[in-house]
């Protein structure tokens, strides 16, 4: 046989021979793809839990913050009503005393305030701020 008539022979059984080997790698394929998405799932599973898991927590900080909040302004108030009493038994009018725990209060409302408004000049919303005080005429015709 010549070499043109053995590699006609062989060129026509080379698909033949291939068809195993494609559907071997089809078959790899989709087993591979099949464990993709087993670990898929099961890291969103895990990744569900944890949101879960979170979102209580997040509600248990925020109740405990809450209650911190109202146990604090209560310590405020026993402690502001103690300095009235021992002011008064020392001597000192009632009224000049309850205007001076007032004007405490009240610089310690405006320290609190100037505190927040310090570390809300901190934050950097550069982009939103851009967004919503851009002027859409002047958008446009750029």
């Amino acid at each position: 046989m010549s070499e043109q008539s053995r590699s006609a022979s062989a060129d026509t059984s080379a698909p033949d021979s291939e068809a195993p080997d494609s559907s071997a790698s089809l078959s790899g394929i989709s087993e591979l793809m099949r464990g993709y998405v087993a670990w898929l799932s099961q890291v969103a599973g895990v990744a569900e839990t944890e949101a879960r898991l979170i979102m209580l927590r997040a509600a248990r900080v925020l109740t405990l913050t809450i209650v911190l909040a109202v146990m604090l302004v209560s310590g405020w108030l026993a402690l502001m009503a103690t300095l009235v009493v021992l002011t008064w038994q020392l001597g000192i009018p009632l009224p000049l005393t309850l205007l001076g725990l007032a004007l405490i209060c009240f610089a310690a409302v405006w320290g609190l305030r100037w505190l927040l408004v310090r570390e809300l000049r901190k934050l950097n919303f550069n982009q939103t701020r851009a967004l919503i005080f851009s002027n859409p005429e002047a958008d446009s015709h750029e």
